[in-house]
């Protein structure tokens, strides 16, 4: 079972393998194949597995999939104004309105 290959053709490796790799523990990887982590933007992203008998296995292709998807930085977030800047705002705003005889 050691030189398993997956069907897209990717070399497979026991759960305990990439915890070594990563200084992880073994339970940590099962984790983030079983139930995933859920990212910046709200959604939740799992490492690809394949279940053997009752041994779950992956591949480093999967893991450089599944690290690039954590680091992946949504760029449709706003940010948000400090308080400091919505101070600023209304004040502007205020003064706008004023001007104008509201």
């Amino acid at each position: 079972m050691q030189n398993m290959i997956l069907a897209n053709g990717e070399p497979t490796m026991q759960m305990a393998e990439v915890g070594r790799e990563l200084d992880k523990s073994p339970s940590t990887v099962i984790r983030w194949a079983m139930t995933g982590i859920r990212c910046r933007d709200g959604r939740r992203v799992r490492l690809e597995h394949v279940r053997v008998g009752r041994e779950l296995r992956t591949s480093r292709a999967a893991m450089s999939r599944f690290m690039a998807a954590l680091s992946e930085v949504p760029g449709d977030e706003k940010e948000v104004p400090t308080a400091a800047a919505r101070r600023k705002a209304s004040e502007v705003a205020n003064a706008e309105l004023q001007r104008m005889g509201c």
